[in-house]
């Protein structure tokens, strides 16, 4: 495995217990901002009150390639939001209506300490154009087939999809070789 090259930002957030003071707050930004003379790697650090997350391999604008962001506040909000008591129950999709089926397998190669590093649609990594482009109107049967150890490596935004079943794979370690 190669070694990654380039610029790597590493975003941290902290939520703090209501009794933090703001003086206890400076000196744990003092104590990270000190890391840089610390960590030959560190080039700089920089302390902020709100975070954007943003798709760097996207040929979006700036607006649009925005995915989320993060706005810590000093005083405490309350989240209001609850879990509906019913939630909408879609039909089963008709099968017999589909117009492409795809076969998606996930791979990740990890490091030495079993931590994944790279993670793979199909051989192809996250920074390649995007290959999975279903048509609106239409129904599609994905094959997913996670060779990960993570139990949710896939979510899609923006479609309404059903899992038909799920199946336990044999000889798993087969397949990752």
């Amino acid at each position: 495995m190669e070694e990654a090259t380039g610029l790597v930002k590493h975003e941290l957030m902290a939520k703090f217990k209501d009794e933090i003071t703001q003086d206890q707050i400076d000196q744990l930004i003092k104590g990270y901002a000190k890391l840089v003379t610390l960590i030959k790697p560190m080039k700089s650090f920089h302390w902020y009150i709100s975070i954007s997350l943003v798709n760097l391999f996207s040929d979006l604008d700036e607006i649009n390639g925005k995915v989320m962001k993060f706005i810590i506040r000093p005083e405490r909000v309350v989240d209001t939001s609850r879990v509906p008591v019913k939630l909408t129950k879609y039909p089963r999709p008709d099968t017999s209506t589909v117009s492409n089926a795809r076969y998606i397998a996930m791979y990740e190669y990890t490091s030495s300490t079993d931590e994944p590093t790279h993670l793979y649609l199909n051989g192809k990594s996250y920074e390649e154009p995007v290959t999975e482009t279903p048509k609106t109107g239409t129904t599609e049967l994905w094959n997913v087939i996670n060779l990960t150890k993570d139990n949710h490596p896939l979510h899609v935004h923006l479609g309404l999809f059903v899992a038909l079943e799920q199946r336990k794979l044999v000889n798993v370690d087969v397949f990752r070789q």
